[in-house]
């Protein structure tokens, strides 16, 4: 087996954009969630990751209110230099969700069906979305940019 050679950190709770409403992590992002990183058509790394947009719990101490947030690469080093967070959009989904509207994380990979030029994305999602069978899913969606999806499909 081989020796790692060299450790370098990636990111810091206070890395340039991230989201963390949270006060008792008035300090920087937790990173609470699972992490997912996707290549992208234009070389560059998509790294996702919770955001936290609730700043106060409700009545029995619960803060709600999880979405995402993803920062990319400038480049595809070894080491590469990642941007800013920012948080990801959907078309059929508020940017500011509700304390009842949670996606918890993603699995953001390029789609295999047009060679990568967009990315697919699964989510797990709860929502009081009106038109969805059931309040609790794993949904798909697809980005040409790795920001912006499109609807949340529940499958």
């Amino acid at each position: 087996t081989g020796k790692v050679t060299q450790i370098k950190l990636a990111f810091r709770g206070t890395h340039p954009g991230c989201i963390e409403l949270r006060p008792q992590f008035s300090h920087g992002c937790e990173f609470d969630g699972r992490f997912s990183i996707s290549n992208l058509h234009d070389g560059r790394l998509a790294l996702y990751a919770r955001a936290n947009l609730a700043a106060h719990a409700d009545q029995r101490g619960r803060f709600g209110a999880r979405h995402l947030q993803v920062s990319f690469s400038s480049d595809t080093n070894k080491f590469p230099l990642w941007g800013p967070f920012a948080l990801v959009s959907f078309l059929d989904y508020p940017l500011k969700p509700s304390r009842d509207d949670n996606i918890y994380f993603a699995a953001v990979k390029p789609n295999p069906i047009d060679d990568g030029h967009t990315v697919l994305g699964l989510f797990p999602v709860v929502s009081n979305k009106t038109g969805w069978e059931q309040s609790a899913a794993i949904a798909l969606s697809i980005s040409c940019d790795g920001q912006h999806f499109g609807n949340l499909l529940p499958i």
